[in-house]
């Protein structure tokens, strides 16, 4: 968090680059005093990763059958689509097609994803405990939109990263028949920025879609929470 406290102390506006979440909570690390046992240990993945990974990846166009675009490119033609404005049906469904392959077949830097591993080592001391990847969107935790319940948040395990196969169970939970690594978070956080409910309330506050984007705050997870 010391870095996202630097830039905000430097004018940088921080909500931009890593969500109002993460950013939100930075500050209160800055304030808090050291001894506080409200102090919570973490950090944010900026908004460019999530770009990335919407200019890398390419899904069958829902307008032109047949033509592969990026994610980026997906979203700007549905957007366009007359179809898509009036009929909510039809934008239930192109979000979910969406939706559901970025989660299941969008690549993820491998560079970042190693990265990460070392940055939740250095930060929480060890990769077989579940961390919490919490949405941080830049339209969300503010003043005048708070999103709360829009995007959706999920655990990961970095050791899962670490060993040479994607089968399971997880190292940080053994009674999970599957693994939960840090790709699989991520993919789910940066989809969830496209739920329906989410783009109708964004669209109901005439906030754009082209302007939106999701960053990720990583924070410890704590066992049998009551709310996300």
């Amino acid at each position: 968090f010391e870095e996202i406290v630097a830039m905000h102390s430097a004018g940088v506006a921080v909500e931009s680059r890593f969500g109002g979440k993460a950013s939100n909570l930075a500050r209160l690390q800055g304030i808090l005093p050291p001894e506080s046992s409200y102090r919570l240990d973490g950090f944010g993945i900026p908004v460019r990763h999530y770009l990335e990974f919407l200019r890398s990846n390419s899904i069958e166009s829902l307008v032109r059958p047949g033509a592969q675009v990026t994610y980026e490119d997906y979203l700007r033609e549905i957007f366009a689509d007359p179809e898509f404005q009036t009929n909510s049906k039809y934008r239930f469904e192109a979000l979910r097609t969406l939706r559901d392959h970025m989660e299941d077949e969008g690549k993820v830097d491998e560079n970042l994803i190693s990265s990460l591993v070392l940055k939740i080592l250095d930060v929480f001391g060890n990769t077989d405990s579940r961390v919490r990847f919490r949405s941080s969107s830049n339209v969300e935790d503010a003043l005048e939109f708070n999103g709360a319940g829009l995007y959706n948040s999920y655990s990961a395990c970095a050791a899962d990263d670490l060993d040479t196969d994607d089968n399971g169970p997880s190292r940080c939970e053994a009674d999970r028949g599957s693994e939960r690594g840090i790709g699989r978070a991520l993919r789910r956080v940066w989809a969830s920025l496209w739920n329906f409910r989410a783009v109708e309330e964004r669209a109901f506050y005439g906030v754009g879609h082209d302007l939106v984007g999701m960053g990720v705050l990583v924070s410890r997870t704590f066992d049998n929470e009551q709310a996300n």
